[in-house]
C-alpha cells in the first residue's frame, strides 16, 4: 500500500493512469475478435501468419501472450529450441495445490487454471467457487463438483483448502504437492490489514 501511495505522488500521475486505461479499453475493444483464444493459439497466429497480420492483430496477439509464451514465441523468432519445462524427463500433470490465504495463492491459482486449460486436463472444482473443504478436512470429499463421464481428476488448485494427504490422493492419484509458505510476521500483518481485523475488535 505504501508503494502505491508514493506512485500516486508522482507528477503527471492521474494523467497517466487516465492515459492508460484509455488504452486499455481501447485495445479491449479492438482484440475482441480474439478474445477467446488460447495463448497457444494467439503465439501460432504471430509465428505462422506474421507476415499476412495487419498491425492491429499483431499487437492483439502480442498482447495476450503471457511472460512464458513470449520467450517461447521470441526464441522461435530466433531459430532457437522453445523445450517446456520437465520433471525427472517428463512433464507432471497431476497436481495439488495448497492455496493458503494472503500468500500469492491467486496468482498461482491461475497459472494452474491455465495449465488445466492449455493441457486439456480434469479440474477439481469446488462448487461455491472458493474453498476445497476448507476449513474442514473432512468436507473435502463433498466441496467439489464431479465432471460428467469422467473417471480421474488431474489438478486440485481452484481453492483454498487444508492439506490432507489420504483425502488428496483420493481425488488426485498420483498428484506432485505444491504450496507457498511467507515469512510468518509478514503474513499475520498483511492478514490483519487485509481482513480488518482492528476494526472487528473496535466493535
Amino acid at each position: 500500500a505504501s508503494l502505491w501511495r508514493e506512485i500516486a505522488r508522482e507528477p503527471d500521475f492521474a494523467a497517466e493512469l487516465a492515459l492508460f486505461r484509455r488504452y486499455k479499453a481501447q485495445l479491449s475493444d479492438e482484440c475482441e475478435p480474439w478474445s477467446l483464444w488460447s495463448e497457444d493459439a494467439h503465439r501460432k497466429a504471430l509465428i505462422e501468419r506474421a507476415t499476412a497480420l495487419s498491425a492491429t492483430e499483431h499487437y492483439c496477439h502480442l498482447a495476450q501472450l503471457d511472460s512464458a509464451g513470449f520467450v517461447k514465441y521470441l526464441k522461435r523468432r530466433a531459430g532457437l529450441p522453445s523445450k517446456e519445462c520437465l520433471t525427472q524427463g517428463r512433464m507432471r500433470k497431476q497436481i495439488v495445490f495448497i492455496k493458503t490465504h494472503k500468500t500469492g495463492g491467486s496468482t498461482l491459482t491461475n497459472i494452474f487454471n491455465r495449465f488445466t486449460l492449455k493441457y486439456d486436463l480434469h479440474p477439481v472444482l469446488p462448487i461455491n467457487n472458493y474453498f476445497l473443504g476448507w476449513p474442514r478436512t473432512q468436507e473435502l470429499p463433498h466441496s467439489y463438483l464431479q465432471l460428467p463421464q469422467v473417471a480421474a481428476l488431474d489438478v486440485l488448485a481452484a481453492g483454498h483448502t487444508r492439506f490432507s494427504k489420504a483425502a488428496m490422493d483420493a481425488i488426485v492419484p498420483g498428484a506432485v504437492y505444491v504450496t507457498v509458505l511467507r515469512e510468518p510476521l509478514q503474513h499475520f500483518v498483511s492478514s490483519w490489514r487485509y481482513w480488518h481485523v482492528e476494526d472487528h475488535l473496535r466493535s
